[in-house]
Formats: C-alpha cells, structure tokens, sequence
C-alpha cells in the first residue's frame, strides 16, 4: 500500500501549485479580454502563457522533475526582470513589485523545504 506522501504533494508544493495556478487564471483571463477588443496577437500569447503554467501546475502536483525545473527558471527569470524594473518606483513599478515577490516566494517553496525537495526526489 502507498503513503499518503506519495499520493498528495506536501503543503509548500500545494502552495505553489496555488501561486502557479492563480498565473494560468490571471493569464486566461487576459487571453478573454484580449479576444473582446480584437487584439488577437496578444490573446494568443496570452492564451499560450495560460496553458503553460496550468502545465507546469499539473507537473508539480504530480512530482515532476521537469515542471520544477521550468518553474524555477521561469520565476528567476521573472524575478530578474521584476527587479530590474524596481528602479523607477512609482504606481507602474508596482506589478513589477508583485512579481518579484511571488516569483521569490514560488522559488523558496521549491528549493528550500526538504519536504518539496522530497517531492520531487528520483525515488520517493
């Protein structure tokens, strides 16, 4: 019989999975908004964005390596950015602000907890 830690992911995982989710909502949302006013570049872009992090999600649920790895480049990357807008600090920068935080949190919640590490170990 399997333990219950093979079959639900621990809670820094659960919470990132959250964070990642939360990304593939706001980026579906956008890819609707962007469908109304005819803009269809950017609801394709933002459409595939969505899909993507709903992917990455599913992954780190399930204990992808792979998904892990996406996710933490992809928010280091993004963090990187956020901080490089941090220059300007006026209402415009605040978005910038936001990402570098979650995207700070979603790589703590990956790496440093041994429970996540676990998660995604070779043999669990």
């Amino acid at each position: 019989m399997s333990s219950p830690d093979r079959r639900h992911p621990p809670v820094p995982v659960v919470v990132a999975v959250g964070l990642v989710a939360v990304v593939a909502t706001a980026m579906v949302a956008a890819a609707v908004i962007m469908a109304v006013t005819g803009f269809w570049l950017g609801t394709a872009l933002a459409a595939v964005a969505g899909l993507l992090a709903a992917s990455i999600a599913q992954g780190l649920w399930r204990g992808w390596r792979g998904s892990r790895v996406v996710a933490i480049a992809l928010a280091v990357l993004l963090a990187l950015q956020g901080l490089g807008m941090l220059g300007t600090v006026t209402a415009d920068a605040l978005p910038a602000v936001a990402a570098t935080v979650l995207s700070a949190a979603l790589v703590a919640l990956l790496v440093v907890p041994g429970a996540s590490r676990a998660w995604f170990a070779r043999r669990r």
